[in-house]
């Protein structure tokens, strides 16, 4: 069965408009995939939770002439490989389709499932998303890292900038005011500093693009560790993946006088001085780390068991 995608390519129009010219001609609509997992968005489970979190960022649910529902969900080409895990979990046989844009161009699954859109409104992925969308407050404590994993991955950065001879670490989050104050709620109810502010306004719809920010050595690695980036076996994005295991990895530079270093102490956990906790450099350590099989911070115990320098 030739796609739209080929059609497209091939007379060099859109996919939009040989849809619209099929539909007019009264053609057969897009078949409606073999979804052999139509129920896993009703599960409650961390992969689904995962996955319901990434599509509440890049998805899309939209309702069809005929009254069936269609959900959707394209990424850069570079990221093709998670689109086929995407498909793998849902069950779907349909073909990936491509179309150019940018540098690497587009990559895009969709299928017709009722039962799987009626499913992801309960996760807050409804139509319009990005203007009406917000995170339920019915999901989980124990979901909700996994949830936001699937949020950064679709629509989050996270980077490392050098000033000097000082490592900065960031990770940020773009979405609708509702979506980033509830991140911004959640964040801080588990001790994660966060801030956020307007990015950009539409001129000619008044929609808000807002901006969440975590910044700093330890405010990250605790964000990166309670979202479960650190699991092998939790799905995530790979390249996203790669950046925090890095931040994570790597040994950040301290600025510490000769005398200082002589007398610091290394935080049993590996994590970075911080100056914020005051003392000498020996209970100077990281604000918090999470405790084994939870997702609640607690303060790193080489703070406590360590004595002055």
């Amino acid at each position: 069965m030739i796609s739209v995608d080929d059609i497209s390519r091939t007379i060099g129009r859109t996919p939009n408009s040989i849809q619209h010219l099929a539909r007019k001609l009264s053609l057969s609509r897009m078949r409606r995939c073999n979804v052999s997992n139509e129920l896993c968005f009703s599960m409650r489970t961390p992969e689904t939770a995962y996955w319901a979190g990434f599509l509440m960022a890049d998805g899309c649910v939209e309702q069809e002439p005929d009254g069936g529902w269609r959900v959707s969900l394209e990424l850069s080409s570079i990221d093709e490989a998670h689109l086929s895990s995407f498909a793998q979990f849902v069950g779907c046989n349909n073909p990936i389709g491509h179309r150019p844009d940018g540098r690497y161009g587009m990559s895009r699954i969709r299928f017709r499932s009722s039962r799987m859109a009626n499913d992801l409104e309960w996760w807050g992925v409804i139509p319009r998303k990005t203007h009406l969308g917000n995170i339920p407050e019915h999901i989980d404590d124990g979901l909700l890292p996994h949830y936001f994993r699937g949020l950064f991955d679709g629509d989050g950065n996270i980077y490392s900038r050098k000033r000097g001879n000082r490592i900065s670490h960031t990770m940020s989050l773009a979405g609708n005011i509702d979506v980033i104050h509830t991140v911004d709620a959640n964040l801080r109810s588990v001790r994660i500093p966060s801030n956020a502010y307007i990015h950009d306004t539409n001129q000619d719809t008044g929609f808000e693009t807002w901006i969440l920010v975590i910044n700093g050595i330890g405010a990250v690695r605790n964000l990166v560790l309670w979202m479960h980036y650190d699991d092998a076996d939790a799905p995530a994005l790979p390249r996203k993946r790669e950046r925090a295991m890095k931040m994570i990895n790597d040994p950040p530079p301290h600025r510490l006088a000769p005398r200082e270093l002589e007398s610091a102490t290394t935080c049993p956990l590996g994590w970075p001085p911080s100056a914020s906790s005051g003392g000498s450099p020996a209970t100077r350590c990281c604000s918090g780390s999470r405790a084994a099989g939870t997702d609640s911070l607690r303060p790193c115990p080489g703070a406590s068991d360590r004595g002055s320098a």
